[in-house]
């Protein structure tokens, strides 16, 4: 009887946890839990109840106190973590994230932060997975987005097990999200978490209205068509997430002027001059309240610059060249620049704080005497130790420069300029009854690389995305975009890497070798 009863304990004690165990991984009583505890706690009973005598003379051991206050300590313990774990599970004040990494890969983007908290409209995300693993990564990004927008919201659902909810919104296949606003709605598929996907679903629902970037054609601009290494597809694809539409226009051919649904005009890289017809139709369309992005490449386009002054820009005729060691340490040269020196009261790049890669560059700076109605600031320049080189025959007969104060411009020479202009007194009598536009908006950058596919770095994307989000007056969306996972490699030089090898190969195993042997040596002697 008495081992029956002991077996019983045993056994008991097994269920009791079997059943707790079970209870952590189901997170509920199902049926099984229960019958595991039930069956646990009486077989414990059983063994208590037979075996009371022996249970209170072990009790009073010395051992079996310690025993039974270690038990208690860790309960206590146990009962404390638990009672913090559930006060800031529970308490929104107190839940919070940390994100440690270096580019904050498990945050969402100060762009995404914006849109959310600027919705005027319910947003609602309905996502069908059914795996358990992808619903749960889905899950835990759109609990990052509700948390910054009242009028965010969302619900995970198995389309097997809501079929009516899956006909209803046309969803035909697993890993589907589906992002509505009022009537507006956009499909998006994937597996794992998007955050750009899902960021720029968000501005295509709530936006309104549709905003159309016209690119220039026909003096040798870069195409947004082409795929190759001077071509501009990455940027459009870049431009149409962003929701923007994108098209070209040779202006020559547009007898009725530049189209009235052009919401900006991108000059990308012109080798000949525009027509003066052509710069006639920009000029209007500035003077009526347009926005323009001029990127100009050195020794190109002398009349586009000249047209420029006229706007308060100076376009100069020169070479940026930048002896700045760090753009010849990530694979640039003097002549391709590393700007990270970003004007910090523009609203292009007051919160920019990356490094762009240029590519043979021209100064691009504002003139001192604007004239009224217009004003504007350089947005980016290179470093202090750059200057604008005007010696071509000096550069590229002898592949030599060097600073000339009489001629060159001194760094840090700027290569990029936001301006705005007042068009409500420059409206023409033929149309003061239309509504004016507040103000025309005008960047020039020095440079169209930085835009090809050759040169489409996150950074540089990410800066032209924000010189027309400003350009198109939707400021709420300048900021970078959501971060991609890198690498991050430690380069060592080549005498750490021998102190690395060294060490953990010879070193360490040869030091514990030498005081092993020591100690045997040791004790054989004195033993």
């Amino acid at each position: 009887m008495k081992e029956m009863s002991r077996a019983a304990g045993i056994v008991g004690a097994v269920a009791l946890a079997a059943g707790g165990i079970a209870f952590v991984f189901q997170e509920r009583f199902s049926p099984w839990v229960i019958a595991f505890l039930a069956a646990g706690g009486a077989l414990v009973i059983l063994f208590l109840a037979l075996n009371f005598g022996m249970v209170i003379k072990a009790l009073g051991k010395r051992a079996t106190l310690y025993g039974i206050n270690l038990v208690v300590s860790s309960l206590v313990v146990l009962a404390i973590l638990v009672v913090v774990q559930l006060i800031f599970t529970h308490n929104k004040w107190l839940n919070r994230r940390f994100d440690l990494t270096e580019a904050k890969v498990y945050s969402i983007s100060e762009q995404s932060i914006k849109i959310l908290k600027s919705l005027h409209k319910d947003v609602k995300v309905t996502g069908f997975y059914q795996e358990v693993s992808d619903k749960e990564l889905m899950d835990e990004l759109l609990e990052i987005y509700a948390r910054y927008s009242p009028r965010f919201s969302y619900v995970l659902l198995d389309p097997d097990r809501s079929p009516q909810e899956a006909k209803l919104l046309d969803v035909k296949s697993y890993n589907t999200a589906v992002v509505q606003c009022g009537d507006k709605k956009e499909e998006l598929s994937f597996a794992r978490p998007d955050e750009e996907a899902l960021t720029n679903a968000l501005i295509k629902v709530t936006r309104e209205g549709e905003k159309v970037l016209y690119f220039t054609t026909g003096h040798g601009e870069k195409s947004v068509e082409e795929s190759d290494r001077l071509g501009m597809s990455s940027f459009k694809n870049a431009i149409e997430k962003a929701a923007y539409k994108v098209k070209e226009i040779l202006i020559a051919q547009e007898r009725g002027g530049i189209p009235a649904e052009c919401s900006a005009l991108v000059v990308a890289g012109p080798e000949t001059d525009f027509y003066r017809y052509e710069l006639d139709q920009v000029d209007r369309y500035l003077r009526d309240g347009g926005r323009a992005l001029f990127m100009l490449d050195p020794e190109t386009a002398p009349g586009i610059a000249a047209f420029l002054d006229r706007y308060g820009v100076i376009v100069g005729n020169d070479y940026v060249l930048d002896p700045n060691p760090l753009s010849q340490f990530l694979g640039g040269n003097y002549l391709s620049p590393l700007i990270s020196d970003y004007s910090s009261t523009h609203e292009i790049t007051r919160e920019f704080n990356y490094a762009c890669m240029l590519s043979l560059v021209r100064s691009t700076r504002v003139k001192e005497d604007l004239e009224g109605g217009i004003s504007g600031e350089w947005i980016a320049r290179a470093s202090p130790e750059s200057w604008g080189e005007t010696n071509f025959s000096l550069l590229k007969q002898a592949n030599q420069a060097r600073y000339d104060p009489t001629s060159d411009l001194r760094g840090p020479v700027p290569v990029a300029v936001a301006m705005t202009i007042d068009v409500e007194a420059e409206k023409s009598s033929e149309t003061e009854d239309e509504p004016a536009k507040r103000e025309a908006r005008l960047v020039v950058i020095g440079d169209s690389d930085m835009g090809s596919d050759q040169l489409m770095r996150p950074d540089n994307k990410n800066f032209l995305l924000n010189a027309i989000s400003w350009l198109v007056e939707e400021e709420d969306l300048i900021s970078v975009m959501p971060k991609q996972r890198q690498s991050s490699p430690m380069i060592l030089p080549t005498r750490q890497q021998k102190v690395l090898f060294v060490v953990p190969i010879f070193f360490v195993p040869g030091s514990v070798i030498l005081a092993g042997g020591c100690v045997y040596f040791y004790r054989r002697r004195y033993r």
